[in-house]
């Protein structure tokens, strides 16, 4: 579902967007290091064309084009707020050693994505409307201003992302704990864990012919619907193995 007003604004063209980044799961306000659009302009948008979106139910949209800005160089303004903060133990609060870019939006999605994969990604800021040829605002339709990884399956993109922790040790997000596989590059068609393969092979030739019967949008929403519904029976699993420990 998306998130109201109050948990993810785009309001005023984007003024009101902002971005926090945090090492691992840090409370404290002084490690957190909040980003906003003017950030992302004084970084500089840059065009990124012919942009492919793979999603892993098996559609993709080809010739894509984006405003945005590179992660590596967000990364870097991040690193250069947060160098000086320090923990409660004194510790510089940057770790040069984090492994995984882990974004999580208010309505409870969660995603993880190998530091490997952020050297080509962007935050998209915008979209060009393919019968104006106008830039526009990423919009909530679309997800709003949002990560893009070129060479990822596009459930590693959260929509509506509000926090960005970096972690140093690996995360399971929403879709992970459900079966996806935990990199989900294209190019080795990592869709789905190998334990997992079986079930989800089986669920995807099903929706393949959802869409094929009904078209996309009755497609879509049983492939969205069955997932959250999975979800929150593997959450109610994992609940009850974990009270069961504590017996």
């Amino acid at each position: 579902k998306r998130p109201n007003q109050k948990e993810y604004s785009l309001c005023s063209e984007g003024k009101n967007w902002s971005l926090k980044f945090m090492i691992n799961d840090s409370s404290n306000e002084k490690e957190i290091v909040v980003v906003d659009l003017n950030d992302l302009e004084q970084i500089g948008l840059k065009m990124y064309e012919n942009v492919h979106w793979n999603c892993v139910t098996g559609w993709t949209y080809v010739g894509l084009t984006f405003q945005g800005v590179p992660v590596p160089s967000l990364l870097e303004l991040v690193k250069s707020r947060m160098k000086n903060a320090t923990d409660a133990d004194e510790k510089t609060v940057w770790r040069d050693d984090w492994k995984y870019l882990y974004q999580t939006s208010p309505e409870g999605y969660s995603v993880p994505v190998f530091r490997e994969d952020v050297e080509n990604a962007f935050l998209c800021v915008s979209l060009r409307n393919s019968k104006t040829g106008k830039f526009e605002l990423m919009d909530l339709e679309h997800g709003g201003i949002r990560f893009v990884f070129p060479t990822l399956f596009g459930w590693k993109s959260c929509k509506w992302v509000s926090t960005v922790r970096l972690l140093t040790e690996y995360r399971k997000g929403f879709w992970e704990r459900i079966g996806c596989h935990a990199r989900g590059r294209v190019e080795f068609d990592e869709r789905w864990a190998p334990q997992a393969s079986k079930v989800w092979n089986v669920l995807y030739g099903s929706n393949a012919m959802f869409l094929k019967v009904f078209g996309d949008k009755v497609g879509f929403f049983v492939m969205q619907k069955s997932g959250y519904y999975l979800g929150v029976c593997v959450d109610s699993i994992q609940y009850l193995l974990n009270f069961k420990k504590q017996e």
